[in-house]
């Protein structure tokens, strides 16, 4: 018995044959990405504009409700700028970080796919980077 015998559905032996990649493949390589980040190394200002933006590299859109962030451990409400496959997240702190401190950022989203990215990064505010 040749393949597309022993697959259910013509479509379905079609696409293997024609080299497409199974539905659950495709889903195992999709990710959300971190294309942009900043500030990266120093900022000048206490009050950094920190933004990054995602993308999902399966077309899925990015749930906006889902997006979390945390500046130096502590959740933050960011905007969201953007709809779709991809998204700039973009927060100001409304107080002054420390000065010649580093500083992390936690950045979590996820698609509509439920695909789960992450971006991680520390800059420093003050005239040098420690790192």
């Amino acid at each position: 018995m040749n393949e597309c015998a022993r697959l259910t559905g013509l479509l379905l032996c079609g696409l293997v044959l024609a080299g497409a990649a199974p539905a659950n493949t495709r889903a195992q390589n999709c990710a959300l990405e971190a294309s942009e980040w900043a500030p990266r190394g120093t900022a000048r200002t206490a009050r950094p504009r920190i933004t990054v933006t995602f993308s999902s590299t399966c077309g899925a859109a990015i749930d906006p409700a889902s997006i979390q962030m945390t500046v130096d451990d502590e959740a933050v409400m960011p905007k969201t700028e953007g709809t779709g496959t991809t998204v700039e997240i973009v927060y100001t702190p409304q107080m002054a970080l420390v000065e010649e401190e580093d500083h992390t950022v936690v950045v979590k989203a996820r698609d509509v796919k439920g695909t789960v990215g992450e971006k991680t990064w520390t800059f420093h505010i003050g005239d040098t980077y420690s790192r």
